[in-house]
């Protein structure tokens, strides 16, 4: 990753997107039945570093690694390669274990996203830290009273 991150704008522009994208997550669909307890710091760990570390190295490093490998994975719809798109579908099927259809559909943006930043810098840090990002606004609008 080179330094010229700070200075791009398409990074401000995903950055500033989490809060307004999960604005409209909630608007259409139920929020996810996320078990809080005393502890607030479990939950935090969990859906702000752990999962959005363990998914973008599944998804993007992984799947979308091994996509990129592959003629058809290089391959673009209208920007956009075949590679992201595929592992961001796999993204979306995997989040149907837990939540609604709609909702698990509409994540389909910020694996976009994403799967866009580790293409544009050929890794997975970009990836990590806005999903971390979007993960953090989310559980803070659904933070316990």
């Amino acid at each position: 990753m080179t330094g010229n991150v700070f200075r791009d704008k398409h990074y401000w522009a995903a950055s500033m997107a989490a809060p307004l994208f999960v604005a409209v997550l909630i608007q259409v669909s139920q929020p996810i039945g996320l078990i809080f307890t005393r502890s607030i710091i479990i939950p935090i760990i969990l859906l702000v570093i752990i999962y959005p570390v363990l998914e973008e190295v599944v998804f993007r490093g992984l799947i979308q690694g091994l996509l990129l490998q592959h003629s058809i994975g290089i391959k673009q719809w209208r920007g956009i390669s075949v590679a992201n798109i595929l592992s961001s579908l796999a993204f979306v099927l995997s989040h149907l274990i837990y939540h609604s259809l709609l909702w698990s559909l509409i994540i389909i943006i910020p694996s976009l996203i994403f799967g866009f930043f580790r293409e544009r810098y050929q890794n997975i840090t970009l990836g990590i830290i806005l999903h971390c990002w979007y993960n953090a606004c989310y559980y803070f609008v659904y933070l316990p009273q």
